[in-house]
């Protein structure tokens, strides 16, 4: 954070095995010059990732997705208090680190994603497939820009994501007996725009994509290779 506040971008000016969004993300604490603001700020994203959760089982509820229980605010209020209470718990979790700023924007991901199916639901209930619609497919590319966010942040979690994916997708399929075709477009689109927005700074300087696809594709597979355990 604090080497691009003095104009340095990784993998051109130095070189950290992470990908631009940490730079990013670290470029406003860094600006602060202060832990114990940094430590607040990552509890700010435990706050809003456990609202969104909340907002998320909310969705699930006025779905067809998920069976509504008879107290659904103890269920809602807890899912959340369980997000927080993990996040504080995790290693990390209190200093800052940067599972913290990735689960956030998983739950995220998943606020868009259940709000989708939601709008998809009520829509079907009561026939009108109109004008509405486009909030649908914004919403799933929301949901995959959110989601490309997060693996930018912690790389190690794309495949739990793709699993997550390919098991959501043939539960639509079991369910409707169809591909959800249109949501999985739209979600590819918000990851290629999230791409794209990561990269932009490298686009302005000679030999950018060349270098930005060495440092954070190349150079980390390399070391993979050198160091497979």
């Amino acid at each position: 954070g604090s080497q691009l506040l003095n104009g340095n971008l990784i993998y051109v000016d130095f070189f950290d095995p992470k990908l631009p969004t940490v730079q990013y993300l670290f470029a406003p604490i860094a600006l602060l010059k202060s832990i114990t603001l940094h430590r607040w700020i990552s509890f700010a994203y435990n706050i809003a990732g456990s609202a969104l959760i909340g907002l998320s089982i909310k969705n699930l509820f006025k779905s067809d997705l998920l069976l509504k229980p008879k107290h659904p605010n103890v269920a809602i209020t807890g899912a959340s208090i369980l997000f927080l209470l993990l996040s504080q718990k995790l290693t990390g979790g209190l200093s800052g680190q940067l599972h913290t700023y990735s689960n956030t924007f998983l739950a995220l991901a998943f606020f868009f994603a259940t709000y989708a199916e939601t709008r998809q639901t009520n829509q079907a209930k009561s026939n009108t497939y109109s004008q509405s619609n486009w909030k649908f497919f914004f919403a799933w590319s929301l949901a995959g820009f959110s989601t490309c966010i997060a693996i930018s942040i912690r790389p190690n979690i794309i495949f739990p994501c793709i699993l997550t994916g390919a098991f959501v997708a043939s539960m639509h399929f079991i369910k409707y007996k169809r591909i959800p075709g249109k949501a999985i477009v739209s979600f590819l689109i918000g990851c290629f725009i999230s791409m794209i927005s990561i990269f932009v700074p490298y686009l302005f300087i000679d030999n950018g994509f060349s270098i930005a696809w060495h440092g954070s594709i190349e150079a980390p597979l390399q070391w993979i290779n050198t160091n497979p355990e």
